[in-house]
């Protein structure tokens, strides 16, 4: 019987880090410009009904500004979800999906709670609004990957805690489970107190460690659900992907990629 395990992600790297940050404001420029300068990826969750206006990114420069990265949902003007009627919140968040959308040119499928707002009433509602996962603002302080992604809670914010997150997970020991750091704040965190130093010294961090797999949060999702997509044998030796993407699987003690639709005898 071949030994397979599932404790890749792409490139045969062990680590991931997500950075998701809220409302789109104009200071997510800078905050841009930083992510581009050490190669890392923001997933962006925007108030479609804000852009636009003072202190917010303009609608015509959000899919230039945006490219390389992921665009999100953050419901249309970041009220607080549980307090609305059911067809509130379809209105808040289908039409916040349809307007970035008209924007960006690609399916949105991502969700930020706008003031950390949800109840399993909403959670339940999302799929049939197209969004397959959904992010929290209750820091976990952890590094696992979420049982639910309509919950995903992050592992810390950009406040006080960003380097030391960034510094336990550089110096996390190769584990049995796959290890994702998730980070999430607004632009204007670093702007309110001048603190843009930090952001610079947490890229740069995140930069310098080869085995970390810069992603936004729906290519995390997108490559775990292709990892439970991979059909196996009986015996285990012959491997089938039927995903348009590669997967990444230890087979018998060594690295192995399965590209997007092919079978591998292992």
């Amino acid at each position: 019987m071949n030994t397979i395990v599932f404790e890749l992600f792409p490139s045969a790297k062990r680590k991931a880090l997500s950075i998701s940050c809220d409302d789109g404001r104009d200071h997510d420029r800078k905050l841009v410009a930083c992510l581009n300068r050490y190669g890392l990826r923001g997933t962006f969750n925007l108030n479609s009904g804000c852009l636009g206006k003072p202190g917010y990114l303009k609608p015509e420069e959000i899919a230039t500004l945006f490219r390389g990265h992921e665009v999100s949902t953050h419901s249309v003007t970041h009220p607080y979800l549980p307090h609305l009627s059911r067809e509130g919140v379809v209105e808040e968040v289908y039409t916040d999906r349809k307007n970035l959308e008209a924007l960006v040119g690609y399916p949105v499928r991502g969700h930020a709670y706008p003031g950390c707002g949800f109840n399993t009433a909403i959670v339940d509602m999302l799929p049939s609004l197209g969004i397959e996962y959904a992010r929290t603002c209750e820091c976990t302080g952890a590094f696992d990957l979420p049982d639910d992604f309509l919950r995903w809670r992050p592992s810390a914010s950009f406040g006080g805690d960003l380097l030391d997150a960034a510094c336990r997970f550089r110096n996390l020991p190769p584990l049995w489970s796959l290890q994702h750091l998730l980070v999430f704040g607004h632009s204007t965190d670093f702007a309110r107190d001048e603190s843009w130093a930090r952001l610079e010294e947490f890229c740069s961090l995140m930069k310098q460690d080869p085995g970390v797999w810069a992603a936004t949060m729906m290519e995390v999702v997108d490559y775990l659900s292709a990892v439970r997509r991979v059909k196996s044998t009986a015996d285990g030796s012959v491997l089938h992907n039927p995903s348009a993407i590669s997967v990444w699987a230890t087979v018998n003690g060594q690295p192995t990629e399965i590209g997007a639709g092919e079978t591998i005898r292992a």
